[in-house]
């Protein structure tokens, strides 16, 4: 009873602040204010401190000792602290986050002189049930009317490409209104131009800051409009430099017609709810609110930072139950961008939680939301860290992105994904994967859940380099749950690989519920697993798919580069395309391949030996590697249950229990409006 009257009676104050501006009044009752806020926390079970220990609070102040009586202010002055202890740890350090938005302005930057030593961890958490927000946004407020329908307020001297309204990715302006798509009718590429029809353009104003967003079969562009000119019924559309010359000079399958496009941010464009115009010559956003939204009190939300939070050459640090939300990007705004995640391009999006060269880092029960680019990054050297257990949504480009610079020779080792929830990426850049893998090596993705991602949901590997000249080059992907993939997009699957990546598996996921958009330009069906662009020796066992087809498994042939030295081991009615006839498929299509093992298991054995030594011959493994091929070969393929009984797979697939209760409560709370259409 007492905190409630003591909390009626800060509101009222912080109220008369307000209408008065008595600033000074306010922050005469700052420190009542924190020891408020950390009283109303007093059911929650205090950690038991078992080293060094240190809090933050929202109402904290960076001239405290950090104690939990009296916390720090923010997260960098707890960084700085423990930086002055840590080199003669003789047990871990904590620092717990009380819950509350942190608003930064700036990424907060670890080094190595932020690691644990000494065999200990320096620990980054969560206060028990609390939920600490490391925000890169800026509020927006004082609107007012502008007519027809629209409010507007000062931009306050930002630039971005998100606007967030209570919580709701909202949509910039655009032709057609979000959810349908012109064709574009033909490209020439010699004048570097993209002819659509003339009544779709317009002498808008501000025309340089006027994009063509095109999807393009597995890819997308966004193309700053340079100028336009009409031809008859046509319009010709001149984008600016550099992506007129990156679109025009790619292999890239833009020149067929009828690519779906749109043409977004012009002010002549905002007729809908929910769309917005940022005016960066007048300093000016307009937004026209959906039924029932007040603007008076609406959490309208921009994001400004791009690095949230970044780690360079830090080890033995934990990230525990922490948000991140609202994440800018801005390089499409400067320079256009063109081509996916599987584009080895500059322009790469880049991760909002971005670690690189680290060692032994725990990313567990965190979210990850409402962000400009891609999600969570390990980059260059980085080994034997975990991401686990993570809630990863409402994401403009990949979830979850290992080896972001694309490097073939700094590459990460020993990355594992272990039960997350990644799902609703590819929000702005479509052509984009939910969790994304360029080139590294000993990778493990396991027990996630990937869902409603335009393209495809797990991609592996990156171009067409010849990979197979690192040591231990693969990228195991099992136990997954994935399902409501390839939503736009056409050319790639629910797992996707590409180039050589001997020793890699791909066993025991569940593919399901994807449809056909009807968007694409070469295809007109789902892939359940597609090797690609030179796959070799990669092994799939006993995967669940369940999708229209035509094809549940393609090993494809690109040009010169057949995928080729394979192995697909299925107790299913798997339907099955090979391009190039050089790999092995042992298909038991539905009769019991497992009851043949159990009854043919030498022959079987023989098979498998067989294929086994192609692999070796080819890769050049040796004997003792081509043994314990063998072994997991025999182990995945006969360690079945009855046949035609894919129950077992189907509940091992995706989210372990363990997370399963938490991933859920906070998925189902960090994307809101989900009857809208999830993309752009």
């Amino acid at each position: 009873m007492i905190l409630a009257k003591l909390g009626r009676f800060l509101e009222i104050v912080a109220l008369i602040s307000a209408i008065f501006g008595l600033s000074a009044c306010e922050s005469k009752f700052s420190w009542i204010k924190a020891q408020y806020s950390l009283a109303s926390h007093s059911r929650y079970a205090k950690p038991v401190e078992t080293g060094p220990t240190f809090y933050v609070a929202p109402f904290g102040d960076d001239a405290n000792d950090g104690s939990d009586s009296a916390p720090f202010a923010t997260l960098e002055r707890a960084r700085q602290v423990v930086r002055g202890i840590n080199a003669s740890m003789d047990s871990d350090i904590t620092v717990y986050l009380y819950g509350g938005t942190y608003t930064l302005s700036q990424s907060i930057a670890f080094d190595e002189g932020d690691s644990g030593y000494n065999g200990h961890r320096v620990v980054y958490a969560a206060y028990p049930g609390e939920t600490p927000v490391l925000s890169g946004g800026r509020r927006l407020g004082g609107w007012v009317p502008a007519g027809n329908g629209l409010y507007k307020t000062s931009a306050q001297g930002l630039n971005f490409r998100q606007l967030y309204v209570n919580g709701s990715r909202e949509t910039r302006a655009r032709s057609p209104n979000q959810g349908s798509y012109y064709q574009a009718s033909y490209v020439e590429s010699n004048d570097k131009a993209i002819y659509i029809e003339a009544d779709k353009i317009a002498n808008f104003q501000n025309l340089n800051q006027v994009e063509i967003h095109v999807l393009m079969s597995w890819s997308e562009a966004e193309l700053r409009i340079q100028s336009f000119s009409i031809v008859g019924d046509l319009a010709a559309i001149y984008p600016q430099e550099p992506e007129a010359t990156n679109l025009f000079t790619m292999p890239l399958y833009l020149y067929a017609p009828g690519h779906p496009y749109f043409i977004d941010n012009a002010m002549e464009l905002l007729d809908s709810p929910g769309e917005w115009y940022l005016n960066t010559s007048t300093d000016e956003v307009f937004y026209m609110p959906r039924e029932g939204e007040d603007l008076s009190s609406a959490e309208v939300v921009a994001p400004v930072v791009e690095r949230l939070l970044s780690m360079q050459g830090t080890h033995n640090v934990t990230l525990y139950g922490i948000t991140f939300e609202h994440s800018s990007w801005m390089g499409p705004s400067y320079q256009g961008r063109v081509g996916g995640e599987r584009n080895a391009v500059p322009n790469a999006t880049p991760t909002a939680v971005y670690l690189n060269a680290v060692n032994s880092i725990r990313f567990e029960r965190n979210t990850l939301t409402r962000l400009g680019a891609s999600g969570l990054g390990f980059d260059s050297t980085s080994s034997d860290s975990v991401a686990i257990g993570n809630v990863i949504t409402d994401v403009s480009a990949s979830g979850i992105v290992i080896n972001e610079s694309m490097d073939l020779q700094s590459y990460p080792d020993g990355i594992k994904i272990q039960n997350n929830y990644v799902a609703y990426t590819g929000r702005d850049y479509e052509g984009t994967q939910g969790i994304c893998s360029t080139f590294a090596s000993n990778g493990l993705i396991e027990h996630n859940e990937v869902a409603y991602t335009p393209y495809s949901a797990i991609g592996i590997g990156s171009g067409f380099a010849k990979f197979s000249t690192l040591d231990n080059q693969s990228t195991t992907t099992q136990y997954n749950n994935i399902h409501h993939y390839m939503e736009l997009l056409e050319d790639g699957g629910g797992v996707y690989y590409r180039r050589e990546q001997p020793g890699s598996f791909i066993r025991e996921n569940y593919l399901h519920d994807s449809q056909y958009s009807g968007l694409g330009i070469y295809s007109d069906g789902i892939v359940g697993i597609y090797l690609d662009d030179g796959s070799a020796g990669i092994t799939i066992v006993n995967n669940v798919i369940e999708i229209p087809g035509p094809y549940n498994v393609i090993l494809s042939s690109c040009s010169a580069v057949c995928s080729r030295d394979n192995t697909v081991i299925n107790e299913g009615a798997y339907t099955i395309q090979d391009h190039s006839g050089l790999n092995t498929i042992l298909d038991g299509a539905g009769d019991g391949l497992g009851r043949a093992l159990r009854r043919h298991f030498r022959s079987f054995a023989q098979l498998l030996d067989r294929a086994i030594d192609r692999f070796a011959r080819r890769f050049g493994r040796g004997d003792v590697a081509r043994l314990q091929i063998l072994e997991r070969l025999i182990d995945g393929a006969s360690r079945r249950f009855a046949p035609g009984n894919w129950d077992p797979v189907k509940a091992n697939a995706g989210i372990e229990p363990a997370y399963q209760g938490r991933i859920r409560h906070q998925a189902e709370s960090t994307l809101r409006r989900r009857t809208q259409p999830r993309w752009r």
